[in-house]
């Protein structure tokens, strides 16, 4: 079962420094091949989005940059797991690949120490 994201804004906002300064690259590539693979799998989205954006988004996503743009899905979708402690990095709710904002939060913590 899943939720929607219903957090403050200072939650999402930890959530997000965490995922983009904290969190394994290896970890965050993983989760990008799991959106290319939605993406490739979906020849249109919920929205009516065409398979045309798709491939362009695609290509993007290959291009060697920061990984801010799987931030960006996961936002758009914005899901988590029952009680709203994990947030869905990826687009399938792999459970290895939450981000947990507990974890988020202490992260942020001690950076205001």
């Amino acid at each position: 079962m899943s939720w929607e994201w219903s957090h403050t804004d200072e939650a999402i906002d930890n959530a997000q420094h965490f995922f983009l300064c904290n969190t394994d690259k290896e970890w965050q590539d993983e989760i990008a091949v799991e959106w290319m693979v939605y993406y490739l799998n979906n020849k249109q989205d919920s929205t009516g989005t065409q398979w045309e954006f798709h491939i362009l988004k695609i290509l993007q996503m290959i291009e060697p940059k920061d990984q801010e743009w799987i931030w960006e899905e996961a936002e758009a979708n914005r899901v988590c797991d029952n009680g709203g402690f994990n947030l869905w990095m990826c687009p399938y709710g792999c459970e290895k690949h939450y981000l947990n904002l507990d974890e988020a939060e202490r992260f942020q913590s001690k950076g205001r120490e």
